[in-house]
């Protein structure tokens, strides 16, 4: 991931460990899946044999709201480009309910989180 995709993507998670409790959530219930990165051959042999597939999006929420199962967000930098296995992902969660963003920096990750979510109790 490259340096500011990470920085927006830290960002959220530190938010979200201190608005979670509002919305009735644990700090767990939003997470990232680390399928990116540069790794040795071997390793990324190992990783793919345990699972690890191309396009997953970068966090998870599998929290069902009104029509929506969950919500995927795929964090990109403002140039940074979705791959054709992202664009597949991201419509294979929409067509099984979830809601799929993407999104260029923390802010509008957050937003998406909050209105997702509704308004906190």
């Amino acid at each position: 991931m490259r340096d500011e995709e990470h920085q927006h993507q830290v960002a959220v998670i530190l938010w979200w460990a201190y608005v979670c409790k509002g919305y009735g959530l644990p700090g767990s219930a939003l997470f990232a899946v680390p399928n990116g990165g540069a790794r040795s051959k071997r390793t990324a042999g190992r990783l793919k044999a345990e699972g690890v597939r191309p396009g997953i999006p970068d966090l998870i929420l599998p929290v069902a709201r009104g029509i929506y199962r969950g919500l995927v967000v795929e964090m990109k930098s403002r140039v940074g480009r979705i791959s054709p296995a992202q664009v597949e992902v991201l419509a294979w969660f929409e067509s099984i309910g979830w809601r799929a963003v993407v999104c260029r920096s923390a802010e509008p990750a957050m937003g998406e989180i909050k209105a997702y979510l509704g308004a906190r109790p």
